[in-house]
């Protein structure tokens, strides 16, 4: 288990002696022991029309999981006390919300167009433009043969759903 810093153990702290946290454990505690999926299928027939989201290109199927609306209805509720969209809307709008290195998230700048990386982000764009140069620079380079990803943990998934998606593109 990784260790959390000073911040992030007085965060989950908050959180964990919060109302909505509070209720949702509690709501785990009566209902969990007992939860049977075949019996949820069995006693709603609409649980995987209600418990499905679907979004351009993403499917998820929720009904397979041990949740019910009530559930649903405590983890919104712990969203909503946790200020998660606001949370959301800081970092799309470049707050600095990256309280270890205070300054703000630039992977989601990356969703944007070059015209859209103006000032403190313009160096997204010229990082991008350096990454990209250097692979095309990897590719012309007729001695490269061979790129070895070396990743500990979960770095390496990365890369390899990258190869796997970008495979029927090789040259």
């Amino acid at each position: 288990n990784m260790a959390l810093n000073n911040s992030q153990q007085a965060t989950a702290s908050v959180l964990r002696d919060s109302p909505a946290w509070q209720a949702l454990a509690a709501h785990y505690a009566k209902s969990a022991p007992d939860f049977d999926l075949r019996r949820a299928f069995a006693s709603d027939a609409q649980r995987f029309e209600s418990l499905s989201l679907e979004a351009p290109h993403v499917f998820a199927d929720l009904s397979k999981n041990y949740l019910d609306a009530s559930t649903l209805a405590a983890l919104h509720q712990l969203a909503e006390q946790c200020q998660v969209e606001q949370r959301r809307d800081a970092m799309f709008a470049g707050a600095a919300i990256n309280h270890t290195e205070e300054r703000q998230v630039l992977h989601t700048a990356l969703r944007r167009t070059d015209a859209e990386l103006t000032g403190d982000l313009a160096v997204v764009a010229q990082t991008r433009q350096a990454f990209l140069d250097f692979a095309e620079s990897v590719r012309a380079n007729p001695k490269i043969r061979d790129v070895v990803s070396i990743g500990i943990g979960g770095s390496d998934l990365g890369p390899r759903m990258a190869v796997h998606a970008l495979a029927p593109f090789n040259d």
